[in-house]
């Protein structure tokens, strides 16, 4: 049931992000999160976390998604 119009579709206006909009999604460096996570962490101010360890943590997590996410999909059986 398609009709063609013989006209040109209208030209749609894009909306590009400005320059203030781009530094808001930017990621802080590292070391700055980390200080930040010991600010609000509830270990003991003794107990010291190091940059290599956050990114042990990371490396797992993102290892156990992987893992999750190589599952096979399911197969039909007919």
């Amino acid at each position: 049931d398609y009709e063609p119009t013989t006209t040109t579709p209208g030209r749609k206006e894009i909306c590009l992000p400005t320059k203030e909009m781009i530094e808001e999604m930017r990621m802080l460096p590292l070391e700055m999160l980390v200080k930040e996570f010991r600010q609000k962490s509830p270990y003991e101010d003794g107990e010291d976390i190091s940059i290599d360890d956050v990114l042990k943590e990371t490396k797992f997590v993102q290892s156990f998604t992987s893992i999750l996410d190589s599952r096979s999909p399911l197969k039909e059986l007919n």
